[in-house]
């Protein structure tokens, strides 16, 4: 069993608990694509007009830097792309040298970045699979299409702009009847509940 995750312990918990089968750990790429464009954009250092208009690519080499550890981590090679985060550490301590006083505010947030994202990998390394070999297999490699669903769903219902939007308590609720009826316990609990109800209505057997 697979189970795709954003390095949160308690899904792969919960899965190990409930499933006798073996299972194997992956990260989500969408997590992964959303902290290489975070990195992408931090590496950018603020420039005057006049400096733009004189070198527009001088960050070229850095979003190379970034190019680079997404297609060792696309391959699976997380001790490759961990040897890849002192590429663009190094290119901003040498900007911050060449630069000194200057967005310093820019050059601590890109170089935390950095830190945070190789921790991110080196905690998950034995996680990161060859995505390009798991795509090919036809396999899920990302959640993106069911968060963004989701997103759009939550935002939807609980927006103020609905004339019948739910309630956070209501939306709770809403979700334990879902759970249970994908569990198929739905009428089993109405029954310890409900002692008197003997057979499922019209609407609950449908559904």
């Amino acid at each position: 069993m697979r189970v795709v995750t954003d390095d949160d312990d308690g899904l792969r918990n919960l899965v190990q608990r409930r499933s006798p089968r073996p299972m194997e750990s992956q990260l989500d790429w969408f997590h992964i694509g959303m902290r290489l464009e975070l990195l992408r954009k931090a590496v950018v250092m603020p420039v005057t007009y006049q400096e733009y208009i004189e070198d527009p690519h001088a960050f070229a080499p850095f979003q190379r830097r970034v190019s680079r550890l997404r297609d060792a981590l696309w391959r699976g090679r997380s001790w490759r792309a961990l040897l890849e985060f002192a590429w663009p550490r190094r290119d901003i301590d040498q900007w911050a040298v060449e630069h000194p006083g200057r967005c310093i505010q820019s050059g601590r947030r890109a170089t935390q970045v950095i830190k945070e994202f190789r921790q991110y990998v080196c905690g998950n390394r034995r996680s990161v699979p060859d995505f390009a070999k798991q795509r090919a297999a036809g396999h899920r490699i990302s959640t993106a299409h069911v968060e963004s669903v989701m997103n759009h769903l939550v935002n939807h219902r609980l927006s103020k702009k609905q004339q019948m939007r739910w309630s956070p308590g209501g939306a709770h609720y809403l979700l334990q009847v879902r759970a249970e009826l994908r569990n198929g316990t739905l009428l089993d609990g109405y029954r310890i509940a409900n002692p008197r109800f003997l057979a499922p209505s019209g609407f609950s057997y449908a559904a």
